[in-house]
């Protein structure tokens, strides 16, 4: 009998293995089927319990960077994707303004 550890996947932590190409969250786990990862790239994988265990990941802690598993690797991206954001919401109040504008001539 061997006397290998094996990590079982939890969701939400960050793993790292010489088998996978970077450090890796899990993002979701069905203990009877895979397991989803997100790489730090942004790219999802799913996985199942027979490669899990035979590239055996330990956990890691959450990286400098945690938002760049979502694409959002620097402030700058960050800042540019707010500004995308209230940049909508000042349209889509302007459009609403329209709307109000244009009932008041009929």
């Amino acid at each position: 009998m061997s006397n290998i550890h094996h990590s079982v996947p939890k969701v939400g932590n960050w793993y790292d293995s010489a088998n996978f190409h970077e450090s890796f969250v899990v993002i979701d786990c069905d203990p009877e089927d895979y397991i989803e990862i997100q790489y730090k790239d942004g790219e999802i994988d799913k996985i199942d319990f027979d490669v899990w265990y035979a590239f055996n990941p330990q956990e890691i802690a959450e990286p400098e960077e945690p938002l760049a598993a979502y694409g959002l690797e620097h402030d700058e991206d960050i800042i540019s994707l707010l500004n995308e954001i209230e940049g909508q919401e000042d349209l889509e109040e302007h459009l609403r303004n329209l709307d109000h504008d244009e009932s008041d001539w009929q």
